[in-house]
């Protein structure tokens, strides 16, 4: 597949008459013969082997240099010019510069001003960057031209210059080592080596010697072709030995002795368990440990971890300095964890899981009573009895054994498998005796003795209270009511207390005068009425009553809400949160909110009961902490936080795609649009793609900005509408155009030149073909071919598989151009640009599939493709040029058969003789009938029919012969070799106007 990225086919094979005219003149048209230079001789500064050099050049010129002459040094084909730089000449008698340029072996300088060098005048010119080769003996003959570059004509030349001869190198290269630091408690990074050579040597050849006992690292850089200089990371102690070869294999190397590198250690121990049994009825005594470390570690220090879920002991005997074994006990089920600790502090860890040990149950469960009291007037409460077991105990198996002597009785609770807790109720004299049994069945009894109880005469008497009031009005709290409590037996300070019925709010403060006496004095902080209750030892009661407190206090009180939340995480919104709000004035539904520092979104809908209380239901639609705000009617406000909601209602919100386009219309490819992706959720950066339907080519990089960003930036190479696919975790999908992108690569301007007065040069068009148009390759190694204008020879070419061939180099072109695929295999679009000495193309490009498994193998070049589909350009206004007619060759216009000896106007038969070879079918004028076809195929299967199609539309199969085709407008058309013109151009138009006659003349190969 050929594409010509900037000129259509009908463009790309039009050419002047007078290039082609010109192309044909005999030398002694275009300049006399060149006159001999003298004094000639070019020298390198050395002639080792692969040494870079400047080159001298001498020589005496017979008829001077004029302005912008250029000096030609062509050098052997083992010399390396590439590079070549900072040509000067010495005598030239002006201060003009020279220009250096490379094209294969040819170094050309070119004068840049207007001096010249006068009639047999000696000049001595300097090259820099000149690669000797690398084989010994002769570099080959030089040469040197003074070349005119109006008409590229040779004026003075010697095609001779005597050769030199390349020695070989047999030094080896000088290596320094500079250690500042040979001792050290870390890395050692300060040592330096300076690798010298004669000729060349390069960074990769300088190395650590494998004698080396110091363990280290080198970093090399090329300083220049003679001078490598590296630094080091030195790791181990020991003796550095540097190796350097240079470019002749000489080798050398240096030993910088005595590194001693002490390093910190921060190797934890090695813990190895062995378990031969984890399942047992009994104690596992078998497991043994290993612990090893690589420096030292002592038997104390390997311990079992807090962690480990098995009971064990360790007996760890110390083996060696680094070594310590040990055997153990294991008592219970559960994972055993080894904790080992070197004598650096180095730590680790090791579990064996899976221990299970079931040992016989025989021991009795384990009875604590504790008594605070064992002597009192009434029955005894605060006994309590806390009962425990090794494996395994159950509640209803603690009991009172019948030999207690006390009557009691307990209730108890199971704490946990192994764990129960009761409490006591003791209502006579004598001894408690508990009894408890585990689920194994052992017994045992605990007995709590002494218990003494005196049940008195019952006190069936109340208390008497008086209260005093001096004030019973005020707009403070009221401080100076008092209580007087008195009882016949016995009343206690604790006992008397602001009755629940009271509405006045107050606080008493009671002190104890004697066992029948109690004095209060109290707080008043509200208006209402005032009730005091008292309750003596005997549990009577008496409640008293001072009415008609009236305290107007200012309220600083806020409301109290409490938020009760049945439901927390749900797939809806929650509807079942209720808010009841109360407060000690006056509380009114409407100021009761959700408050802006909530991250639950919530809806209320409150009611108001009463005067100080609210009561709401909730609607929450958004995972967070819901924060009510409550505010009374005085101003006193509260945030209360119900925290923990999760909401997970289902996402059905498209992503949001925001293109950034500041470049729509460019000569080369855009890269500073950007895409912006947002979702209400999530999004991934992998699920931003161009969409199918963009008809932009571009590439995009995203970047994860945060979990609902992605941030793109864009590379568009082609015109379009650029087409953003976006799909955020949900699976809902956007797309979204940025149209109207336009990329149009400039036009290559080229300088025409001129020789007499006429256009030699125009601008350069053509077409590149890799592995002579095939559509696979086997090997990533392919050659391009180049089709060029006519009469154009390519001189180098760039290739890349990217339109800005980054990276890439101008190569010189020879027939063919070697080109390495990238690696993955698919259709590989390959992009060149071709220079001539008269131009330079336009991007290029072809087409080809790699195939999976590709190789490098170096393909073998197969013939370049000829320069065939070019027809001669329509004649210039170049009235003072006659082109020379092109001979009409003698036409043989038979049944041209290639596999028969037919003569004129055969039938494709074997009958004749004719000297020429023809086609089946063709009418002896050589005349076709429009849209007619001409078929034959040759016994190896090659179909080499023609067909004829209406006006541009494609020539399928051409016959691989010389042949001349007439359009029906006379216009005559030379085409070398059809065939490859019909696989260069599969699928393009090639001519504007329907053919009418195909000539094939004979023995024209």
């Amino acid at each position: 597949m050929i594409v010509n990225q900037s000129f259509s086919i009908k463009q790309s094979i039009v050419l002047p008459a007078l290039f082609l005219f010109a192309t044909l003149l005999p030398q002694t048209v275009l300049g006399a013969v060149p006159s001999t230079l003298t004094a000639t001789n070019v020298e390198p500064a050395s002639l080792l082997v692969g040494s870079t050099n400047t080159v001298t050049v001498n020589f005496t010129t017979v008829g001077g240099i004029n302005k912008k002459d250029a000096i030609k040094i062509t050098f052997g084909a083992g010399f390396n010019i590439a590079a070549a730089s900072g040509g000067a000449c010495a005598t030239f008698d002006d201060a003009g510069t020279v220009v250096t340029s490379v094209a294969g072996q040819v170094v050309t300088l070119t004068r840049q001003n207007d001096g010249s060098i006068q009639t047999a005048a000696a000049e001595t010119c300097t090259i820099n960057n000149i690669v000797n080769p690398v084989t010994i003996g002769s570099t080959g003959t030089y040469s040197i031209q003074i070349v005119n570059p109006s008409n590229n004509v040779v004026q003075e030349e010697d095609l001779a210059v005597t050769a030199d001869t390349i020695v070989a190198d047999t030094v080896a290269p000088t290596i320094t080592i500079t250690a500042p630091t040979k001792t050290s408690g870390a890395v050692v990074t300060d040592t330096t080596i300076l690798v010298t050579d004669n000729a060349a040597v390069t960074a990769a050849n300088v190395i650590i010697d494998p004698s080396s006992t110091a363990t280290a690292t080198l970093s090399c850089i090329q300083t220049d072709s003679k001078t490598v200089n590296c630094t080091t990371t030195i790791s181990s102690s020991g003796d550095l030995v540097i190796k350097a070869t240079d470019s002749s294999t000489n080798i050398s190397t240096s030993t910088s002795a005595g590194y001693t590198i002490t390093l910190p250690d921060t190797t934890v121990p090695i813990v190895t368990i062995t378990a031969p049994t984890k399942i047992s009825t009994a104690a596992i005594t078998d497991t043994t440990i290993l612990i090893t470390d690589n420096k030292a570690i002592t038997a104390t220090n390997i311990l079992v971890d807090g962690t480990s879920t098995a009971t064990a002991t360790l007996n760890c005997t110390q083996t060696n300095a680094t070594t310590v074994n040990c055997t153990t006990n294991i008592s219970t089920s559960g994972n055993l964890v080894i904790k080992a600790t070197d004598d650096a502090a180095n730590i680790t860890t090791a579990t064996e899981t899976g221990y299970s040990i079931n040992l016989p149950d025989t021991t009795a469960p384990t009875i604590a009573i504790t008594a605070p009291t064992k002597n009192d007037v009434a029955i005894i409460t605060n006994t309590t009895i806390a009962v425990t077991d090794n494996k395994a105990i159950t509640a209803a198996n603690v009991v009172v054994d019948g030999t207690s002597t006390a009557t009691a009785t307990i209730t108890c609770t199971q704490t946990n498998a192994t764990t129960v807790n009761c409490t006591s109720t003791v209502f006579t004299s004598g001894n408690l005796v508990i009894k408890a049994t585990d689920d194994a069945a052992n017994v045992t009894t605990k007995t709590e003795a002494g218990y003494v109880i005196t049940i008195p005469v019952v006190d069936t008497t109340a208390p008497t209270v008086a209260i005093t009031a001096p004030t019973k009005t005020s707009a403070a709290t009221i401080t100076d009511t008092t209580i007087a409590v008195t009882d016949n037996t016995a009343i206690t300070a604790t006992s008397v207390v602001v009755d629940p019925t009271s509405t006045a709010t107050a606080t008493l403060n009671c002190v104890q005068t004697n066992a029948t006496t109690v004095n209060c004095t109290s707080s008043i902080s509200t208006s209402g009425n005032l009730v005091i209750k008292a309750v003596d030892n005997a549990a009577n009661a008496t409640t008293t009553a001072e009415n008609n407190y009236t305290i107007n206090l200012p309220d600083t009180t806020a409301p109290v809400a409490t938020i009760t939340a049945p439901t927390k995480i749900a797939a809806a919104a929650i509807t079942d949160t209720t808010i009841s709000i109360t407060d000690n004035k006056g509380i009114t539904a409407i100021n009761i909110t959700v408050d802006v520092s909530s991250t639950a979104t919530a809806v209320l809908n409150c009611v108001q009961t009463n005067a100080t209380k609210v009561d709401c239901t909730t609607n929450i639609s958004t995972s967070g902490d819901l924060i009510i705000k409550s505010a009374d009617d005085a101003g006193n406000s509260n945030l209360t936080t119900e925290a923990g909601y999760t909401v997970n209602l289902p996402d059905t919100t498209a992503p949001v795609i925001v293109f950034n386009a500041p470049t729509k219309a460019s000569t080369s490819n855009i890269t500073n649009t950007t895409i912006t992706i947002t979702d209400n959720k999530a999004i991934t950066a992998a699920n931003v793609i161009i969409d199918p339907s963009s008809t932009a080519t571009a590439t995009i990089a995203c970047t994860q900005t945060n979990a609902t960003t992605v941030d793109c930036t864009s590379n568009i190479t082609t015109s379009g509408n650029l087409t953003i696919k976006a799909t955020d975790n949900a699976v809902n999908v956007s797309t979204v155009s940025e149209n109207g992108y336009s990329i149009t690569p400039p036009p290559i301007q080229i300088q025409n030149q001129t020789f007499g007065g006429s256009q030699i040069c125009r601008t350069g068009e053509g077409s590149i073909i890799i592995n002579g148009n095939a559509i696979s390759s086997s090997s990533r190694e392919v050659m391009i071919s180049v089709i060029l204008s006519a009469n154009n020879t390519p001189v180098e070419l760039i290739a890349s598989e990217s339109a800005t061939f980054e990276g890439a180099n101008y190569r010189p072109y020879s027939g063919q151009f070697s080109f390495i695929l990238s690696p993955a295999s698919g259709e590989k679009k390959v992009y060149a640009i071709v220079r001539t000495t008269c131009f330079e193309t336009p991007v290029l490009f072809d087409t080809i599939n790699l195939e999976a498994g590709a190789t490098e193998t170096i393909l073998p070049p197969t013939p370049p493709t000829e320069n065939t589909n070019i027809p001669p350009a329509p004649t210039e206004n170049n009235t003072n040029v006659t082109p020379t007619p092109t001979p009409t060759p003698t036409e043989n216009n038979a049944n041209l058969n290639p596999n028969s000896n037919a003569g004129s106007n055969g039938s494709g038969t074997e009958s004749g003789t004719g000297a020429g070879a023809g086609i089946d079918n063709i009418p002896g004028s050589g005349t076709l009938p429009e849209n007619s076809v001409v078929d034959n195929t040759q016994a190896d299967g090659e179909i080499l029919g023609i067909k004829l199609y209406a006006p541009g539309q494609l020539i399928r199969a051409l016959v691989d012969r010389k042949v001349y085709i007439i359009n029906k407008n006379g216009t005559k058309h030379h085409i070398l070799n059809l065939k490859e013109l019909a696989k260069s151009y599969r699928g393009k138009t090639i001519f504007n106007t329907t053919i009418a006659m195909i000539k094939l003349y004979a023995n024209e190969k």
